[in-house]
């Protein structure tokens, strides 16, 4: 069963949008 593998690969996906996400609203100041 990958099922398990395919809901963390998913929830990994969604945190790195929303990291990306915020580091364009606030102009990169979270990237060092």
């Amino acid at each position: 069963m990958d099922n398990g593998s395919f809901t963390d690969g998913k929830l990994v996906g969604a945190v790195l949008t929303v990291v990306v996400f915020f580091e364009l609203i606030f102009g990169g100041k979270y990237v060092k």
